[in-house]
C-alpha cells in the first residue's frame, strides 16, 4: 500500500538517517510513536545525539509545537504545565487565557489599538480631537467587555500554559528519573490520557508523543526505584542506542562538523493535517488472525519465561505493528512486523534478547522444519540417482530430474504461503541448493545442464 503520504514520511527518514550516523531503528520508531499517539524511551550513555536527533525530527515537521526540558529534582510542575494566572483568582480580575479565548473582547482591543496608533501619527488637532473622542468609546467597549468576563469568570483558577507541555504537540522529556515525586505524579495522566489537571481543573494536553530520555534504568526490583514503574509504563516504545560503531560514519560526521556543513537536502515539511490523515491510512492496514494467534502464542511464552508483559501491552500491540507494515508499504500485518516488536514489549534491558529469541521463534515456528524437510527429500533422491548411476546414468538422470521439478513445484508453492522476505530467503537458499544437486548430476552423466525453472517449462509442454 504505497501512498504519496507513505512516501513523504519515508523521504523524511532517510534524509535524517544521511544527518545520523547508526539512527536508522530510533528514528523509525519515533516515526511509529507520532503515526500511533504513542511515547518512546531512549536510553543511552551521554553523547549518543539521542536529544538532537529528536529535535532534528521534530523540524521534519511544519507549525509542530516542541517543548523540551531536561528534569532536576529542582524541576516543579510550573516548569512543566505552566503557572497558575493571578488574575484569575484576584476579585474583579479576568484570566489572561479568557481575554485571548474571547473574539469580541479580542476585536475590540484591535480596534483600540488601530485608533491609537492613528492618533499616535496625526499631525493635524482637528482630526486627533476626533480621534481621541472615538477612542475614549473604543477604550470603553474594552472596558465594558473586560469587565463583563470578569464577571463571567472571576474566581476561576487558570493556567498559563502557553510554551508548556499543554500546547506542545511534541515533548522531550530528558534525564526523565532525575525528576522528583511531584513532577513525576503531574506526568502519569499526561501521559497516559492526555490530561493536566491542577485547582481541580481538568486541561486538555494537545501532545501526540511524548519523548523521554535518559543515561540510566531504575533498578524496578529496588524498593526506592518501584515509583518509575509506572512513568516507564507510559512509554510504550523503547530503544536503547549505542555510540557509533562504524569507523567510516565516524569520519563523515567528523567531516561536515570541521566543515560546517550539514545535509543539503530540500526537503518538504509534513504538516499536522498530513500526519493526521497518515495516522488514518496507519488504522486501515489489515491484522490477519494467524497474526493475532501469533502474537498470543508470543504472550503464552513471554509469562512462560517469566519476562513481563500486561494483557494491557499485549492488546496494544497491533497498532506498532500496523505503523511498521505502513511504512513498508504493505496493505496487512505480515511476521517481519512482529519480529520488530522488541522495543514495544521490553521492560527490563537484559531481557531483550530473550524477547528477540522468542519473536524470531515465533516468526519461524513450523518453517524451519518444513525446509528441512525438503532438504530431505532432495539428499534422498540425489543418492537414489548416485545409486542408479551405477547401472544406467541416462535413465537415473530422467528419474532425479522428474523428483527435481516436483520438489522445486512444492517449494515455490510454500514460497508463496510466507509473509516475510527472510523466510523466502531461507527457501531460495534450499532452491539453490538442488540447483547444485541438479548441476552435479547433469556433469556426472555428460549431459548438457537445464536449470530448474527449465526443466519445469519443459515438462509443462510434455502430453
Amino acid at each position: 500500500m504505497k501512498t504519496i503520504l507513505m512516501d513523504k514520511m519515508n523521504n523524511a527518514l532517510q534524509y535524517l538517517n544521511t544527518c545520523l550516523a547508526e539512527r536508522a531503528e530510533l528514528l523509525r520508531f519515533m516515526a511509529v510513536a507520532v503515526l500511533t499517539r504513542r511515547n518512546l524511551f531512549i536510553l543511552g550513555l551521554p553523547g549518543q545525539a539521542k536529544s538532537d536527533a529528536i529535535r532534528r525530527f521534530r523540524s521534519c515537521f511544519e507549525n509542530m509545537n516542541f517543548f523540551g526540558y531536561q528534569l532536576t529534582r529542582e524541576t516543579d510542575e510550573e516548569k512543566l504545565f505552566g503557572r497558575l494566572d493571578l488574575a484569575s483568582i484576584v476579585p474583579g480580575g479576568v484570566s489572561n487565557s479568557v481575554l485571548k479565548e474571547t473574539p469580541s473582547y479580542q476585536s475590540a482591543v484591535a480596534e483600540l489599538d488601530q485608533l491609537y496608533n492613528m492618533y499616535d501619527t496625526e499631525q493635524d488637532d482637528a482630526k486627533r480631537s476626533v480621534m481621541l473622542a472615538r477612542i475614549k468609546a473604543a477604550a470603553g467597549s474594552v472596558s465594558t467587555l473586560r469587565e463583563a468576563l470578569s464577571m463571567l469568570h472571576s474566581g476561576r483558577p487558570s493556567i498559563l500554559t502557553a510554551g508548556k507541555i499543554p500546547q506542545a504537540h511534541l515533548v522531550l522529556l530528558d534525564e526523565i528519573f532525575k525528576a522528583n515525586d511531584n513532577a513525576l505524579n503531574s506526568l502519569l495522566t499526561a501521559l497516559n490520557e492526555r490530561i493536566y489537571t491542577n485547582e481541580g481543573e481538568e486541561i486538555p494536553i494537545a501532545t501526540i508523543s511524548f519523548f523521554a530520555a535518559s543515561n540510566e534504568m531504575p533498578n524496578l526490583h529496588n524498593p526506592e526505584d518501584k515509583v518509575y514503574a509506572p512513568l516507564l509504563d507510559r512509554f510504550d516504545l523503547k530503544i536503547v542506542t549505542e555510540y557509533i560503531k562504524d569507523k567510516s560514519a565516524r569520519q563523515q560526521i567528523l567531516h561536515d562538523k570541521i566543515s560546517c556543513s550539514d545535509v543539503n537536502h530540500a526537503l518538504e515539511p509534513i504538516t499536522l493535517d498530513e500526519l493526521h490523515r497518515m495516522q488514518q491510512e496507519v488504522a486501515e492496514v489489515e491484522v490477519p488472525e494467524a497474526i493475532c494467534d501469533m502474537m498470543d502464542d508470543i504472550l503464552c511464552e513471554m509469562r512462560k519465561e517469566n519476562l513481563p508483559i500486561s494483557d494491557r501491552k499485549f492488546f496494544g500491540f497491533y497498532p506498532i505493528a500496523q505503523a511498521l507494515a505502513w511504512l513498508s508499504g504493505k496493505d496487512s500485518v505480515t511476521s517481519d512486523e512482529i519480529r520488530a516488536l522488541t522495543p514495544y514489549l521490553w521492560s527490563v534491558q537484559s531481557d531483550i534478547p530473550k524477547i528477540e529469541q522468542i519473536l524470531k521463534d515465533a516468526c519461524m515456528d513450523g518453517v524451519a522444519e518444513k525446509i528441512e524437510d525438503f532438504r530431505a527429500q532432495l539428499n534422498e533422491a540425489y543418492s537414489a540417482f548416485l545409486a542408479d548411476s551405477q547401472t544406467d546414468k541416462t535413465r537415473a538422470l530422467l528419474k532425479f530430474r522428474e523428483c527435481l521439478v516436483q520438489l522445486y513445484k512444492n517449494c515455490l508453492e510454500f514460497r508463496t504461503t510466507l509473509p516475510t522476505a527472510s523466510v523466502q530467503a531461507a527457501v531460495d537458499t534450499l532452491i539453490g541448493e538442488m540447483e547444485d544437486k541438479s548441476r552435479q548430476a547433469h556433469s556426472a552423466t555428460n549431459l548438457t545442464y537445464i536449470t530448474l525453472p527449465e526443466l519445469e517449462q519443459l515438462q509443462s509442454q510434455m502430453p
